[in-house]
């Protein structure tokens, strides 16, 4: 809120404080908005406010625009990927992270190890930088997986990570910053939600398959069928 009072901004929007034991409104905002407390979606109570401007052509659907040079980098990621394989994305390092999240990695890594060797899946592993080591550490080395099956994406650049997974199979990944990235692109997305609310947080508008639960109720064997049957395959492919 200070920051929008002190960018300048001609028109500073915002909710009313005062019902939360606050009385900044007069010092912050040109125009304060009652909080819409009928709204559950992050999406929704934050449109709320262009909303009450008198816009009403507004859509919660995210979307993150790409540049030639991004669809250039995915371009030349894929290429040097073997063709016709299943090709999954996994964001591993958001579960390690933040285990409230979603799975344990014993969970995780069981599941990935099943579509090597069932389903002769490539798995491009998406991190930040420095993640490679992490990544090593605790699957590829773990589980004894071959060069060449295990590709890294430790891209600082956003825009870069979002092309790439657009042009996977699918993506798997907990609640969580490359979920809503790869949702703003319309990559193909399966989302694990274990403890966040996905009425709240799951991104509206767009075709994202979802689980929720934690390493009891959701068992691999669930997460794998249902990998299965979003990439429709049902046999092995060629090598």
């Amino acid at each position: 809120m200070l920051v929008a009072r002190a960018s300048g901004a001609k028109i500073v929007i915002g909710f009313e404080t005062k019902p939360f034991g606050e009385v900044w409104d007069e010092a912050l905002f040109d125009v304060t908005v009652p909080y819409p407390r009928d709204l559950i979606h992050e999406s929704d109570i934050h449109l709320a406010l262009i909303r009450a401007l008198g816009i009403k052509n507004t859509s919660a659907r995210p979307e993150f625009f790409l540049t030639q040079a991004d669809v250039s980098f995915a371009d030349s990621f894929v290429e040097r990927l073997p063709k016709h394989r299943l090709c999954v994305a996994v964001s591993p390092s958001q579960w390690v992270r933040r285990s409230d999240r979603g799975w344990s990695e014993g969970n995780l890594a069981a599941l990935l190890d099943r579509l090597i060797r069932e389903k002769e899946a490539l798995l491009v592993l998406v991190g930040a930088e420095g993640d490679e080591d992490l990544f090593n550490h605790l699957f590829v080395s773990k589980q004894g997986w071959t060069s060449g099956i295990c590709h890294f994406l430790c891209e600082p650049r956003w825009a870069r990570v979002a092309a790439v997974i657009k042009r996977m199979d699918l993506f798997l990944t907990p609640d969580g910053g490359n979920l809503h990235l790869a949702a703003a692109v319309g990559a193909k997305v399966l989302t694990i939600f274990r403890s966040a609310d996905p009425a709240r947080w799951c991104p509206k508008e767009v075709d994202i398959h979802l689980l929720e639960g934690g390493d009891g109720p959701l068992s691999v064997e669930t997460v794998f069928n249902n990998i299965v049957r979003l990439t429709q395959v049902d046999r092995k492919t060629p090598s």
